[in-house]
């Protein structure tokens, strides 16, 4: 028998997860009221809101390195927004919590290091606008800008004061806003200090398949190979506007936008916006009356009209390449490249943080006063991280024990399942659950029957699809009664007397969030019942890490016995018993 350990995330890692939650929230109420009133510079007062919720977090707990953690965290859950571009705002959320992390270190945990990371924070929001900007327009965007001062200073009659003179003042009222940020986080971290906790008012956190961060959408298929394709595909267009050659990059875009919206459901939700077209309706003009237009001495350029003009064409080529782009990388093969490479405490703390948020913004005052209010606010709930932390340390310790049968395909699986399954029935173990039972014709197998352990009985499940050459389990034709049978024998309203299921099996549908994994979810918010899942013996580390489990337990076909298995559960489930027995 094989012991896979799970490994939960450090104190570091659970502090960072409650600041992340708590970040989340607010950029979800204040964001919304931000969103709603067409506010200005909402990145900016967003950004001045995270200073504040990092500098209270900083005073509370003097841990080193959750800052940066945080914001990591906080910008994963950013791409599960269903904004259309998630790549710019992820990099602007982290961004701020490095620079916030970095002079914290450089400075310490005290008010000028505080202050220095806030007005590097804040001022990062205009940096990372100036750059997308520059990203989208192009470099005319600069040229544009420059002529627009010179335009304004003329106007006003200051055309001896220096365009750097200007950009030094806008600095220094982003630095000082950051720097006021950081005072009022500090005084909400000493005024929460003194707060006196009431815990009755505190919401619970629970786990359940709602609050997977990791979960699939079903409509949406995902693919690593278009990832970069679209990434290509956008940079050729790019690069084919840059040589000049406009009507090969035109062709080129015909086809990579018709295919964007066709794919990307969200894609069309830049340009249905009235702001959008306003925005590069502006940037025509004022190109067309500022480039060349005042050298010439003329109100009308045409030159900057065409400037103007393939300015607004790269940015709808931008915008929907990084539409498509973002899509893509919601993909859960990413979860699964991450697990491997070591990067679970990361997955775990941003599934932790996203449980909490359907409760925490139910549990936060309303958007008004957080974005008007927030020192009192924040000074308020800031408390409450210390239980959410117990809440999320709970959750971890009652996460279910996982026996897996592994094996290859038609390797004898399902056979020592059931085999095992006989074995505990008579041991007197309460179990539920299905096998999925080989049905053949002519020595081939054509499909699946599901067999019910309770009553015995069969159910087609699948049947091989007529002419179908695939080699995956896309060749079957799957019979949705079967399915949706499945998951009541599993659902955990029907193992209110159970002690263990099995799942026959747990395999490449489900690690794509199909089949029988959102009953799986469920299931592990139901720590006292043990899983028995069959999986295939190359699947088995990437089954373990893909749901919130505890330890995993793995027998192999070729070296256990069943009756090996089933004494190794009778003495779980005995464990289990005398333990809850003894609370």
């Amino acid at each position: 028998m094989k012991v896979i350990t799970p490994t939960y995330p450090n104190s570091a890692w659970l502090k960072a997860s409650v600041i992340a939650s708590y970040w989340a929230t607010i950029e979800i109420l204040a964001g919304s009221i931000l969103h709603n009133f067409r506010i200005p510079v909402s990145g900016t007062i967003l950004s001045f809101t995270a200073v504040i919720l990092m500098t209270s977090f900083l005073y509370r707990w003097k841990t080193n390195g959750i800052i940066w953690r945080a914001g990591l965290v906080c910008a994963l859950l950013k791409s599960i927004s269903p904004s259309g571009v998630i790549f710019g705002p992820m990099i602007g959320i982290f961004s701020e919590a490095l620079l916030m992390e970095f002079f914290v270190w450089i400075f310490g945990k005290n008010l000028l290091g505080y202050m220095l990371g806030g007005a590097f924070a804040v001022l990062s929001a205009l940096i990372h606008k100036f750059i997308s900007l520059i990203i989208i327009y192009g470099f005319d965007f600069v040229k544009i800008l420059d002529a627009l001062y010179h335009y304004a200073v003329k106007q006003i009659g200051l055309s001896s004061l220096p365009a750097s003179t200007v950009v030094y003042i806008i600095i220094g009222i982003y630095s000082v806003t950051g720097m006021i940020a950081a005072i009022l986080g500090f005084i909400v971290g000493k005024k929460s200090m003194e707060q006196k906790l009431d815990l009755g008012l505190l919401p619970e956190f629970k786990f359940n398949k709602e609050s997977q961060f990791l979960s699939r959408n079903k409509q949406q298929h995902y693919s690593v190979s278009l990832l970069l394709i679209n990434l290509s595909i956008m940079i050729l267009i790019l690069f084919l506007l840059e040589r000049g050659l406009v009507l090969a990059s035109s062709i080129l875009s015909i086809f990579f936008l018709f295919f964007i919206t066709r794919r990307y459901r969200n894609s069309m939700r830049y340009l249905k916006k009235p702001t959008f077209w306003i925005q590069l309706i502006g940037i025509t003009l004022i190109a067309s009356l500022l480039l060349n237009g005042l050298v010439e001495g003329v109100y009308f350029s045409r030159k900057g009209l065409e400037v103007g003009l393939l300015m607004n064409y790269r940015a709808v080529i931008v915008i929907m390449g990084f539409v498509a782009i973002s899509a893509e990388l919601r993909n859960p093969l990413i979860r699964t490249i991450s697990f491997k490479a070591g990067f679970s405490m990361v997955y775990q703390s941003v599934n932790l943080a996203f449980s909490a948020l359907p409760e925490l913004i139910k549990f936060f005052p309303g958007s008004r006063k957080m974005l008007f209010k927030p020192v009192s606010t924040l000074a308020a709930i800031l408390p409450y991280s210390e239980e959410i932390i117990q809440s999320f340390e709970k959750s971890m310790s009652e996460r279910p024990s996982i026996i897996i049968i592994s094996g290859e395909k038609q390797e004898g699986k399902t056979t020592f399942a059931n085999e095992l399954a006989g074995n505990l029935l008579k041991k007197g173990i309460r179990l539920s659950g299905f096998l999925a039972k080989g049905v053949h014709e002519c020595e081939k197998r054509i499909g699946f029957d599901l067999v019910d352990l309770k009553s015995g009985i069969n159910y087609p499940l699948s049947r091989l699809k007529k002419g179908s050459d695939d080699t995956t389990y896309k060749r079957f034709d799957f019979n949705q009664e079967s399915l949706e049978f499945g998951r009541r024998l599993i659902d955990p309203e029907s193992l209110q007397d159970v002690q263990l299921v099995f799942i026959d099996e747990v395999g490449p549908m489900e690690l794509k969030n199909e089949g029988w994994s959102n009953s799986i979810y469920k299931l592990c918010s139901m720590g006292n019942i043990i899983q028995v899942w069959t999986v295939r013996r190359a699947m088995v580390e990437q089954a373990a890490g893909t749901w919130p489990v505890g330890a995993v337990y793995v027998f192999d076909i070729k070296d256990e016995k069943p009756e090996d298995a089933g004494n190794f559960i009778v003495n779980q489930t005995r464990g289990r018993m005398s333990k809850a027995a003894s609370e």
